[in-house]
């Protein structure tokens, strides 16, 4: 599997307009592809895990379940992007892949949810949504002073089956070919240097001013 990890609330950087909020969101950790993995623009990489800790004390002030949420947000957008042009008819079915672990965890434990992209009918609109869903709470208690240890041993097991889903997806996205092409749109687009052309003019005038000066040294002598 060649993916990076990073963490220590690194801030991940995608372009404005795939972001919920103006900042950059820096979960606790996350897993993000590599350059060498995916031939895509950097900026739009996918982030294939993400985990947000919070002590128990402020864990309903601080939410980390929609920090987590921002920190998928520009990646769902990729699947919903992944899945139109990939689809073979409109009644195509999203597919079971298409979801991201993301883990909230305390002191105390851990509960695991998917976030995942789903369109559904609104006032007679569809609409394309974000979820998450629990996946599993049954460890939240899993770190608290004398719980079960199978409990712990069936959370590893867990956490192995989450990195095993990260590298699936990973393996998945490899396959579409016209990721570049679609995605490149929205890619911030270099912007153009004008020192150039100032440059340019500046040597222009570099050159009348010898010109000139050349021509009166004649016109003396």
């Amino acid at each position: 599997m060649n993916y990076s990890l990073h963490s220590s609330n690194s801030p991940l950087l995608f372009p404005g307009h795939l972001k919920v909020v103006g900042t950059n969101p820096s979960p606790d950790i996350y897993v993000r592809v590599s350059p060498e993995s995916l031939e895509w623009p950097r900026c739009l990489l996918p982030v294939l895990f993400a985990a947000e800790c919070k002590p128990m004390i402020h864990y309903d002030i601080w939410m980390p379940r929609a920090q987590l949420a921002c920190a998928f947000h520009a990646t769902l957008i990729t699947f919903i992007i992944y899945h139109l042009d990939t689809r073979h008819s409109v009644d195509s079915a999203l597919p079971p892949w298409l979801f991201l672990y993301g883990i909230e965890y305390t002191e105390y434990g851990v509960i695991i949810h998917a976030h995942h992209p789903t369109y559904e009918i609104l006032d007679g609109k569809g609409h394309w949504i974000f979820k998450a869903t629990i996946i599993s709470d049954e460890y939240q208690s899993a770190f608290r002073q004398g719980s079960d240890p199978l409990l712990r041993i069936q959370l590893l097991a867990a956490l192995f089956r989450v990195r095993s889903h990260a590298a699936h997806v990973l393996e998945k996205l490899k396959r579409w070919k016209r990721a570049p092409l679609i995605l490149g749109p929205l890619a911030p687009q270099p912007k153009k240097r004008k020192h150039t052309q100032k440059w340019v003019i500046q040597s222009n005038k570099r050159k009348r001013l010898r010109t000139n000066s050349g021509t009166r040294g004649a016109a003396i002598s």
